[in-house]
């Protein structure tokens, strides 16, 4: 799959039904997790308030959200808390 370079930027209200998409099919992309998330769907709920409070930055490719990362903490300690990437760009690079 070759494509332009992602964009990396804050994620905005816009993206945050693109995100949902993403959290939900990379969390059903691991085998593993997969019955126990099937079994438990509110862990498959992305909560936009991440979003809303600046904390997530967003992945596009060429207009498409194809990854995101959040991150908690305060002042100069911040720590990953989520990362989740399109399964069909998975080890890709995004």
């Amino acid at each position: 799959m070759v494509s332009a370079p992602p964009v990396i930027r804050n994620a905005v209200a816009a993206d945050i039904p693109a995100l949902r998409e993403i959290f939900r099919r990379a969390s059903l992309s691991n085998d593993g997790d997969r019955d126990t998330l099937l079994k438990n769907p509110d862990a498959l709920e992305f909560s936009a308030a991440s979003a809303n409070e600046e904390r997530t930055r967003v992945a596009v490719i060429e207009g498409r959200a194809v990854g995101f990362a959040t991150v908690v903490g305060e002042g100069g300690t911040l720590e990953l808390d989520d990362l989740f990437v399109e399964p069909e760009r998975m080890r890709t690079g995004i």
